[in-house]
């Protein structure tokens, strides 16, 4: 049979996964040409490898005989670069159901941990919970736990056929066995092992047609999560997200002080991301974790945009996700004003960083006030409009008046709030995308400053909604 020609786009080349592999060789062009990244690069591998003890990242270790491959390891280069028969559908219903991502996990997973709820599930992939198996007979809670998000695997070739923008996977940096792959979200991990402010990355199983990232767990421990009865990952456990931190009578759940606690962190998380030119492409509420001790963390990293320079984010197409409505800016509003649906594509030449800047400082200014910016204050006891309701997106007499304040309406900013942070979020919120500051200029805000001389211990307020979200999905 003729072997499909496997050659790396040179659009891919630049892609993290890709790039890393050249950002931490001294020889490498890349590395000679942006001496900076390598220099971050370099160290946090190292700093990686240190706290892994040099563990092998990917660990499946089956070998596969589809079409001829004559015993090729799912996640190796030949399995990679050639054509697989009935290559893997993102779009397929049935592969993508919870229970077939479960079914097809990699046996040599299954038989390190058992698999006792799930976390979440999407489009792209379920969040299942699995703890270490008890073999002394150990306390539950002195066991360790994981968070296995588990997606369909495509390999190289099979994205390069269907025309994919971004490579899926890519080669682990120095890895001490042959040549690896994994997800591009693992190898972000991978980078960002020594950060608190991100899930600490374990291994990853590609197997076949799924991949499982394993990883440390996502949800507050409690007395249910065991295997009992073992494999039933229909009992739900969700994280405590950002959400919650809105309460549903439209109030914030914290104060001023354990509001900027959550925002420094989160600040954190993105300068640790922006120091290897990486961006969290999907910045929202639902994916930034929230522990009993008020510690934040960013998650799923399945969308990150990178670029070794500057013209790299900078787009011409803006995509309109619906579910983002609460996070859209002046200069968007401007273009989509009358629009909706869940296909809306705007013409508008943008920098991404001013994107991910302005969705960073509606969550902020949503934590701090209980609403998002220019929802229209409630009268006669009405509520705001939750604009993270499906049933709101399509409604024009609640969406196109706030897109015409957020264009025209100056920012209404509580005033029990301390200066300092009126200051912050004025500049935030700036109509003009130039004069808000950039994410190194707000760390000379003393908002954010002055939070590392910060000794105060905190915990996490009680959450009515977050409380009946875990009753009614653990039925």
């Amino acid at each position: 049979m003729l072997i499909p020609k496997y050659e790396t786009p040179s659009c891919w080349k630049g892609a993290f996964c890709f790039a890393a592999q050249d950002l931490v060789n001294p020889q490498s062009e890349i590395a000679q040409r942006y001496p900076h990244l390598y220099q971050v690069f370099r160290a946090r591998l190292g700093s990686a490898y240190a706290v892994r003890n040099n563990r092998p990242v990917s660990l499946c270790s089956h070998t596969t005989f589809h079409h001829g491959y004559k015993g090729c390891r799912s996640d190796g280069d030949v399995f990679q670069k050639r054509e697989w028969p009935n290559a893997y559908d993102r779009a397929d219903p049935v592969r993508n159901a919870t229970g077939n991502r479960m079914k097809h996990m990699c046996s040599e997973l299954k038989d390190r941990m058992d698999v006792y709820g799930l976390a979440g599930e999407g489009t792209f992939g379920s969040v299942f919970l699995a703890r270490e198996r008890d073999n002394d007979n150990n306390k539950p809670e002195n066991l360790q736990h994981y968070a296995v998000k588990v997606q369909g695997h495509e390999t190289l070739l099979g994205a390069l056929q269907a025309n994919h923008c971004d490579p899926p996977n890519g080669p682990v940096p120095e890895n001490q066995e042959s040549l690896r792959y994994i997800p591009e979200e693992a190898m972000i991990m991978l980078f960002l092992s020594e950060s608190d402010r991100f899930p600490t990355l374990d291994s990853v199983y590609t197997h076949d047609r799924f991949q499982a990232i394993v990883m440390s767990p996502c949800v507050d421990y409690n007395s249910d999560r065991q295997p009992s009865p073992p494999g039933n990952f229909s009992r739900r456990f969700p994280g405590f997200t950002a959400r919650y931190l809105l309460t549903k009578d439209h109030r914030p759940l914290l104060n001023a002080d354990e509001g900027r606690k959550i925002a420094t962190q989160l600040f954190q998380a993105m300068r640790q991301l922006a120091d290897m030119n990486a961006w969290h492409n999907d910045i929202s509420v639902n994916n930034i974790l929230v522990d009993k001790n008020l510690n934040a963390q960013m998650i799923d990293l399945g969308d990150i945009a990178f670029g070794l320079d500057e013209r790299a984010f900078f787009e011409r197409n803006y995509a309109y996700v619906p579910f983002q409505e609460y996070q859209l800016s002046p200069e968007l509003a401007q273009q989509i004003t009358t629009r909706f649906g869940m296909s809306v594509y705007a013409d508008v030449t943008h920098d991404l960083r001013h994107e991910v800047m302005w969705k960073f400082a509606t969550i902020i200014y949503g934590i701090l006030h209980g609403f998002w910016p220019w929802n229209e204050p409630p009268k006669n006891g009405d509520a705001h409009p939750e604009l993270l309701d499906a049933r709101v997106f399509t409604d024009p007499q609640q969406i196109l008046p706030r897109r015409y304040r957020i264009i025209n309406d100056p920012l209404p900013i509580d005033e029990n709030l301390p200066q300092d942070c009126k200051d912050v979020l004025q500049a935030m919120f700036s109509k003009n995308p130039e004069d808000r500051p950039t994410l190194a200029e707000l760390e000379g805000y003393p908002w954010f400053s002055q939070w590392a001389r910060e000794t105060q211990f905190y915990e996490r307020p009680f959450s009515r909604d977050f409380r009946h979200a875990c009753t009614r999905r653990s039925k």
